[in-house]
């Protein structure tokens, strides 16, 4: 087993062993002053906190992570943790809201106009045009626009015969907000206290990726 060091300029982030691409990619342009200062882990690779070095931790895919990979990176985030402030933990997982329980939430609250429902739950106050994407993952629409009741089946029925189970799939209402013929895409993240603009994407197609 490798010796614990100090490493207080050493950030490591951690993702789904299917997630690196994102990060290598900036690293690789942008980020490239950063290379030298990050490492990357798979939680699938379940790091051993003990070999780890006294560093910043961001653990990334907290929303895609399934229940096995949640509980181990939650008992990572408490091993490293209980050094104090030998190392700084960023995004704790468990902690946030999973897509389902975020959309509804700002739904209830009045913030979106648009609701959302899993396949198996009444459809009587949907209302149309809807389109279906994973409950999950960022692979954006998996169906265009469904203008009825008898279009959302069929679309329903492609995904079935196409290997999708009923429990990834979530059913999203429509809301047109284009804006002189574009439609935009803001986005925005945390890192610690600060709330950091990022980029605005627009086009004339709904679905924005």
């Amino acid at each position: 087993m490798r010796r614990r060091t100090s490493s207080p300029c050493v950030i490591v982030t951690l993702c789904m062993r299917d997630n690196f691409r994102p990060l290598r990619a900036y690293l690789h342009a942008w980020g490239s002053p950063l290379r030298h200062r990050v490492r990357m882990l798979a939680y699938e690779e379940r790091p051993d906190p003990r070999s780890l070095p006294d560093a910043t931790y961001v653990f990334g895919d907290v929303d895609r992570m399934t229940p096995e990979v949640t509980e181990t990176a939650t008992a990572l985030w408490h091993a490293l943790a209980s050094r104090g402030d030998a190392v700084r933990l960023l995004n704790r997982p468990g902690a946030s809201l999973t897509r389902v329980q975020l959309l509804r939430a700002l739904h209830a609250l009045g913030i979106n106009d648009f609701a959302v429902l899993r396949l198996d739950e009444p459809r009587e106050r949907l209302r149309h045009p809807v389109f279906v994407r994973h409950t999950s993952e960022h692979d954006g629409a998996y169906t265009p626009l469904c203008e009825t009741p008898d279009a959302l089946e069929q679309a329903l029925a492609r995904l079935r015969a196409e290997g999708h189970s009923e429990g990834e799939l979530l059913i999203v209402e429509f809301i047109d907000v284009q804006q002189q013929g574009f439609y935009r895409k803001y986005s925005a993240f945390r890192l610690g206290p600060q709330l950091i603009a990022h980029h605005i994407f627009f086009q004339r197609e709904w679905q924005l990726k």
